[in-house]
C-alpha cells in the first residue's frame, strides 16, 4: 500500500520503501528477459564481421523496415542480403541505420552484411514541416497546427477519413487533455500556444514528423509521428516532463476516431471483450484495463489502437471514480468512436505513489485496415 494519504506532502521512509520494493519487479522481470534474450541468440550461427541478423519471434513470415544502432565507423554503409543483393538503407538524424528486411522467415532469421558501396534508397515514406503533413502510399496524415494533433488520417482502399475532430472536444488524434480535481467536465486544459513541428527524418524508408508545444502541467511537450515505406503501421511517442502536482489529477490522450456504426474489441488476458456485449452486470465499464490493443471496425473497414506503455483508458465522455460511493459507476455503456489513453492518475488513496512528475514517454501504434481485416491486430 502507498498510503497516499501519508504521502501527500513530503515523502515518508515508508512510502520510500515501498517504492523501491514496487520497482524490483520491473527490474527482475527486465533481467530475466535479458537473460532468455541473450540465451536465444548465443544460439544461432555466428555472426560474420559486419553482419546484421534479423530474428522473427512471430508465427508468420514478415517484411518491414529494420532500424539498428551502428558504429560510427559505418556511417556511410549500405546492405546485401544473403543472397548477395542489395539492400537499400537510411541512415536517420538519431544514428540509427534503417533498411527493409524483407520476406524474415517465421520463427527464424535473416542475414544482412553491410559494405561500403553506394545505394540509392527509394521509398515513399515523406514528412513536410511547412504543410504538416507526413506519410507514404498508403497512409496520409495532416496535423492541426493550432494544436498538434492529427486531425486527418487517410488510408488507401477506405473511402473516409478515420479522424472525427471535435468528438468529445478533442481537436484529433492524440490531443492532450489534463484535468485538475475529480469533477471530470471542470478544470478541463488543453494545450495551448504555438505549435512547432520539424522534420526529423524525412524518408524515404522512414519519415518522422517532430511537433512543440506547450501543454497544462507540462514544463514539455513534445510528440512525434513516424511512418515507413511500404507500412501502414504509423508509430505515435509522445514525451512530456511532468510538474509534481498532488491535488487530484488526470492526464490523457484523446484518440477520437471515425468509423460509423464500428464495434470495439478490446484485448486482456486471455480473451477479447466487446463492451457491453461480453460484460456482467456489475463489471467496470468507467475504465478498461488493456493488455496491447484496442480496435474498432464496421464491415468496410477499421482502426487498431495499440498502446505500448499505458494500459488504462475510457470511453467518452470521461468519468472518475472515486474508491467508494455506487452512483458514479456506469451501469451499461455503448461507446462511441472516442477513446482516452489515462495516462497519469492519483485519484485513489492507496496502492499507488500520490503524485507524477519527471520525463515520461507514452507510445501509441495505429494501424488502418480495410474490411474485417484485422492482421495489424496480432
Amino acid at each position: 500500500d502507498w498510503s497516499s494519504d501519508v504521502c501527500s506532502s513530503d515523502l515518508d521512509p515508508f512510502t520510500i520503501h515501498q517504492d523501491e520494493y514496487k520497482q524490483a519487479y520491473a527490474r527482475r522481470g527486465h533481467s530475466a528477459a535479458e537473460v532468455l534474450v541473450a540465451q536465444a541468440v548465443g544460439k544461432s550461427a555466428p555472426a560474420k564481421p559486419a553482419a546484421i541478423d534479423v530474428f522473427n519471434t512471430s508465427s508468420w513470415d514478415r517484411n518491414e523496415v529494420v532500424m539498428i544502432e551502428i558504429h560510427a565507423a559505418w556511417s556511410d554503409v549500405s546492405m546485401r542480403n544473403a543472397e548477395g543483393q542489395p539492400v537499400a538503407v537510411q541512415h536517420l538524424a538519431d544514428g540509427k541505420l534503417a533498411f527493409r528486411a524483407a520476406s524474415v522467415p517465421a520463427l527464424a532469421a535473416a542475414r544482412f552484411t553491410l559494405s561500403k558501396e553506394r545505394i540509392q534508397a527509394t521509398g515513399s515514406a515523406y514528412a513536410d514541416a511547412k504543410a504538416m503533413t507526413i506519410g507514404n502510399e498508403l497512409v496520409q496524415l495532416k496535423i492541426d497546427p493550432e494544436s498538434g494533433a492529427v486531425v486527418s488520417l487517410r488510408r488507401k482502399g477506405i473511402d473516409a477519413d478515420l479522424v472525427n475532430p471535435g468528438d468529445d472536444g478533442n481537436r484529433g488524434l492524440d490531443d492532450y487533455l489534463y484535468i485538475l480535481e475529480r469533477n471530470s467536465e471542470e478544470n478541463r486544459a488543453r494545450q495551448s500556444g504555438d505549435v512547432v513541428a520539424t522534420v526529423v527524418d524525412g524518408g524515404p524508408l522512414v519519415a518522422r514528423l517532430r511537433i512543440e508545444s506547450p501543454a497544462p502541467n507540462c514544463k514539455t511537450l513534445v510528440r512525434e509521428i513516424t511512418v515507413f515505406d511500404g507500412s501502414d503501421e504509423i508509430v505515435v511517442e509522445n514525451r512530456m516532463d511532468k510538474i509534481m502536482e498532488r491535488k487530484p489529477e488526470g492526464t490523457f490522450f484523446g484518440f477520437p476516431f471515425n468509423v460509423p456504426g464500428g464495434q470495439w474489441r478490446i484485448d486482456v488476458p486471455w480473451a477479447v471483450v466487446r463492451p457491453e456485449l461480453d460484460q456482467l452486470p456489475g463489471a467496470n465499464r468507467n475504465y478498461y484495463c488493456v493488455q496491447r490493443w484496442c480496435d474498432l471496425s464496421n464491415n468496410d473497414f477499421g482502426v487498431t489502437w495499440v498502446t505500448l506503455d499505458a494500459n488504462m483508458m475510457q470511453f467518452a465522455p470521461i468519468r472518475y471514480t472515486p474508491a467508494w460511493g455506487l452512483e458514479p459507476w456506469r451501469t451499461e455503456i455503448a461507446p462511441g468512436g472516442t477513446l482516452y489513453s489515462w495516462v497519469c492518475n492519483n485519484h485513489w488513496e492507496t496502492n499507488y505513489k500520490a503524485g507524477q512528475e519527471g520525463p515520461l514517454t507514452f507510445r501509441y501504434v495505429l494501424r488502418p485496415h480495410v474490411g474485417q481485416d484485422r492482421k495489424s491486430v496480432v
